[in-house]
């Protein structure tokens, strides 16, 4: 009597295998990729709250004029440890502050 697995049923387990794969693939994909989006707005609220915290900070530079709009280079927060998390990824982009308005901010290009 002789142990193992026949070609066939090799064969067999390597196609389940596979369409198993084929149908979870693209569900894996888009739990992802959800995931990432959902990373990029929490990122994008914490570098707008750390740029409110540079303009508060130095109100020399940036008066609390109601409307009145800058661009603060998220460099120059994570130099001066405003940033809590790995921001690399927007270190060279600006977060646009308008004054007075509630979640006014966009990154953009310095």
């Amino acid at each position: 009597m002789k142990k193992g697995f026949t070609l066939i049923e090799l064969l067999a387990i390597i196609v389940l295998l596979g369409l198993v794969f084929a149908i979870s693939y693209p569900k894996i994909i888009e739990i992802i990729e959800k995931k990432d989006t959902e990373i990029d707005e929490v990122t994008i609220n914490i570098l707008y709250n750390s740029a409110q915290q540079y303009i508060d900070n130095d109100t020399v530079t940036y008066p609390n004029t109601i409307g009145e709009s800058y661009n603060i280079r998220i460099n120059d927060m994570i130099l001066n440890n405003l940033v809590p998390i790995d921001a690399t990824k927007y270190k060279n982009k600006c977060v646009r502050v308008t004054i007075g308005t509630k979640n006014s901010y966009r990154i953009l290009e310095c």
